[in-house]
């Protein structure tokens, strides 16, 4: 399932949604190979994520992504690095 939301007149934010029986070893696969796929197009296509799931966030120490202002976010957020460790980084 996709949407895309307008949240203004200078941004646009997909949503997908991927259904699949967790208990099916075979659907996680196909499930995670279709969630990177999504990403590595949407990335491709020049628009940067804006969340990710566990699965995604090597996809944020890739060249091409800044993560600059995030990462002074969190740090000014979060200085003791306790909220999500290692993520978003």
């Amino acid at each position: 399932q996709l949407t895309i939301q307008l949240p203004n007149g200078r941004a646009a934010v997909l949503v997908v949604r991927i259904c699949f029986n967790r208990r099916d070893p075979e659907e996680r696969k196909r499930a995670s190979r279709c969630y990177k796929a999504v990403l590595e197009a949407t990335v491709a296509a020049g628009f940067p994520p804006w969340r990710l799931g566990i699965e995604g966030m090597s996809l944020l120490k890739r060249r091409g992504i800044d993560m600059g202002l995030g990462r002074r976010l969190k740090s000014w957020i979060d200085p003791e690095a306790v909220l999500a460790p290692g993520r978003y980084l």
